[in-house]
């Protein structure tokens, strides 16, 4: 039984057949609901999701974050429903990703529940680990550790410190007002990345978003973000930052080093 809520539609009427790759392919996610909202939640969702993937988070243990990309190609639907339909190039997603995207998803009307859901990408599949159908993200929305996972190799040291939630990196340039503002979507970001993560306690629980957001300060070469109410399970968490940090690091500016806690 899957452990978030709002996902009963998942016992019958989710269809999903990907086969991850570095190559880009087209993928197609159809999502029906119950109703029509006053709100365009679920396409801010998906944007949500596709900033991720282009961030590097979303590549987990299998590709490396510098090759995460994702843009929508075609969005054939009603931003408030009750039918939604999007075609995203992407590639360099770990399977393991699709579990955040229905997970998501699932709020897409938000006060009307989700009825069906379709993920579908344009390669075939095969018999490798990289290929899932419905049953692998059904079985993973039961798991609490079913996430994906960090890439081995993130170009600078990675220092655990303590138990709050914080990181702190230093970097091998200058932090001008221009990289500090992108230092600070880099520390909002983690927070979006997870935002649907369980937390440590092997449940979901209410927390206040105000209280999660960062707080962040910078010295010369130096970046700091902490946060309060921020539990969701420590390593998969920690792995998405690593994984964004590393983005960071080939793309932006370089890390000469990271501590994180968690």
């Amino acid at each position: 039984m899957p452990i978030l809520s709002n996902l009963d539609f998942t016992r019958s009427n989710l269809h999903v057949a990907y086969r991850a790759s570095l190559d880009p392919q087209l993928v197609d996610i159809s999502v029906a609901t119950a109703g029509v909202t006053r709100f365009p939640y679920a396409q801010l969702t998906v944007r949500k999701l596709l900033t991720s993937v282009n961030s590097g988070s979303a590549g987990g243990a299998r590709f490396p974050p510098t090759a995460g990309a994702a843009i929508i190609t075609d969005e054939g639907s009603d931003p408030c429903g009750p039918n939604y339909f999007w075609r995203v190039r992407m590639a360099a997603v770990d399977p393991l990703f699709l579990r955040t995207v229905v997970e998501e998803l699932r709020m897409a009307g938000l006060d009307h529940p989700v009825t069906s859901m379709r993920i579908t990408g344009s390669l075939p599949l095969d018999a490798t680990v990289l290929s899932v159908r419905e049953a692998d993200v059904k079985r993973w929305l039961d798991d609490p550790d079913a996430y994906v996972g960090q890439w081995p190799d993130p170009g600078f040291p990675v220092v655990d410190q303590g138990r709050w939630a914080m990181f702190r990196i230093r970097l091998g340039a200058e932090i001008t007002p221009a990289l500090r503002r992108k230092l600070d979507l880099l520390a909002l970001g983690w927070l979006n990345d997870v935002s649907s993560y369980i937390w440590d306690t092997g449940e979901p629980e209410a927390g206040r978003i105000d209280r999660s957001l960062p707080r962040c300060g910078s010295g010369k070469v130096e970046f700091a973000a902490g946060y309060d109410d921020f539990y969701f399970k420590t390593g998969p968490a920690r792995a998405r930052l690593v994984n964004a940090l590393s983005r960071f690091h080939a793309t932006v500016a370089p890390i000469e080093l990271a501590e994180i806690s968690p």
